[in-house]
């Protein structure tokens, strides 16, 4: 964990690195969990479906696009939400 900076789903793990000072994470140098750890009280998480990692990899894809100067802020938006309809054709998609 502490190697590649994953964050553990497992509430007990979160709660015992929370309270440890002395864990720091060497990707982002910093105790990940006491950043984070409060807001996953927060997080709904029936709120998963699907279509996911479809829509997280189209956003990703673009988002790296911009990231690498080949295309502005307002093509990484449009790229990711035709790509996102292209899809999930059929689905009910809204940009909200």
């Amino acid at each position: 964990m502490a190697e590649n900076g994953d964050i553990v789903s497992n509430q007990e793990i979160i709660e015992k690195y929370q309270r440890d000072d002395s864990f720091i994470n060497k990707v982002v140098n910093q105790n990940i969990y006491q950043v984070y750890g409060p807001m996953l009280d927060g997080i709904d998480g029936n709120l998963v479906t699907k279509h996911d990692d479809t829509i997280r990899m189209a956003f990703l894809d673009s988002l790296n696009a911009y990231l690498a100067d080949e295309i502005s802020k307002e093509e990484m938006l449009v790229q990711f939400k035709d790509r996102v309809q292209a899809e999930l054709q059929g689905e009910d998609i809204s940009f909200d």
